[in-house]
């Protein structure tokens, strides 16, 4: 089943001031999606995907700012709409978010158990998520993950890379596991904070924060998953098993499997975050805008990319679908002076890991050795 996440930025508002946010000049306006607005969005969405031959997993990630500043109510009539608009669609829809957890209370946790999943964002070991005033909130934060933990809701964790916790990221794993969270890494991306800071990585230290911790990760008898790495681990397997199967490859002319909607409305791929707007989903339908010269030109620039980097590359189509190019704008990356770049996190990693379970001995004989704890019902998937 073919998937797209959509970002919506119902609103940029938000409490706090993370000395990295890519956002940081625009977290106090108050503009939000009006009701009629998110309305014509569902229905953009939905006669954009009317006509697939087959259902897609739409998931609408609802993001800011900080997403639980918005009343609970809010969201409440936001899932009646969606509910009605979507009615009788063949489409699996979903929604997710991702919150700081500092504003929390009962109506708020009770909210949480109508997503379909929750994130918190935690740095851990930094002090860089503080408010106006400059104090960090993590406690406040981890207080609040444990009083909504308590109450049955299930959270997964996104935390930052930045060279404050980048020597920790051991910490950074037993924190998560001793909760048994799943988490994310995700290394800082350049935004619009000052450029005088000292908390930014090169690629070859993000790869080797990524090295430590998959070294960890695969010693553990009882993993959690981990994101992006359980992703790379998953294609190095089933390489390995069968060599002469080539993965998907990365095709941003034919599918945009993330989109995000800007509270006015504009719409952006991924790679093109907020610096060109393929149209407005606010006014037009889906499928014209994924469609028009301008997502046409997005996709064009980014095959340009891929050819002149993912092409030459070993991994390409065997164990890499040529996305942390394509698409990520996570996976640091060195320019070349012919305007390709050099893949250091997401090929430095794949080796890594084909290393790690050589010398491990946990793939032989086209049999997996011990790797069913990390894939959790997904090897036999890997392997087939």
């Amino acid at each position: 089943m073919k998937s797209v996440d959509i970002v919506c930025y119902t609103s940029k508002l938000c409490n706090l001031r993370c000395r990295y946010c890519y956002e940081l000049p625009m977290l106090s306006d108050r503009t939000r999606m009006s009701f009629d607005q998110v309305e014509r969005m569902f229905e953009n969405v939905a006669a954009g995907y009317r006509g697939s031959a087959e259902p897609i997993a739409i998931n609408f990630q609802w993001h800011g700012g900080e997403p639980l500043l918005i009343p609970p109510d809010v969201y409440h009539k936001i899932f009646e709409i969606q509910r009605s608009v979507f009615a009788g669609s063949p489409h699996r829809i979903t929604n997710t978010t991702q919150s700081n957890f500092t504003v929390m209370d009962d109506d708020r946790i009770a909210l949480l158990r109508d997503f379909d999943g929750v994130g918190i964002s935690l740095d851990l070991f930094t002090g860089l998520r503080v408010n106006g005033q400059g104090v960090c909130q993590e406690s406040r934060a981890l207080g609040n993950l444990e009083r909504v933990r308590a109450s049955g809701v299930p959270v997964g964790g996104i935390t930052v890379l930045t060279r404050r916790n980048a020597s920790r990221v051991r910490e950074i794993y037993e924190f998560y596991r001793a909760r048994r969270m799943s988490f994310r890494v995700l290394p800082l991306e350049k935004g619009l904070y000052p450029d005088e800071h000292d908390f930014g990585l090169g690629p070859r230290e993000v790869l080797e924060a990524y090295r430590t911790l998959s070294t960890c990760w695969l010693a553990d008898d009882q993993p959690v998953d981990i994101q992006p790495l359980d992703r790379y681990l998953f294609l190095v397997v089933r390489a390995n098993f069968h060599p002469e199967n080539r993965v998907g490859l990365h095709d941003p002319q034919g599918w945009a499997s993330v989109l995000l909607v800007d509270t006015d409305g504009s719409v952006y791929t991924y790679g093109e975050r907020f610096e060109r707007s393929l149209g407005n989903l606010f006014t037009t339908p889906l499928d014209r805008l994924l469609t028009g010269r301008e997502y046409h030109d997005a996709a064009a620039t980014v095959e340009q990319l891929m050819h002149a980097t993912c092409e030459r590359c070993p991994n390409y189509g065997r164990s890499c679908t040529g996305d942390p190019i394509g698409q990520s704008r996570q996976d640091y990356v060195e320019r070349e002076d012919d305007g390709s770049v050099r893949c250091v996190v997401a090929r430095g990693i794949i080796q890594h890991l084909e290393e790690l379970l050589t010398e491990s001995g946990s793939i032989s004989g086209g049999t997996v050795h011990g790797l069913e704890k990390i894939f959790a019902g997904r090897v036999s998937f890997a392997v087939d």
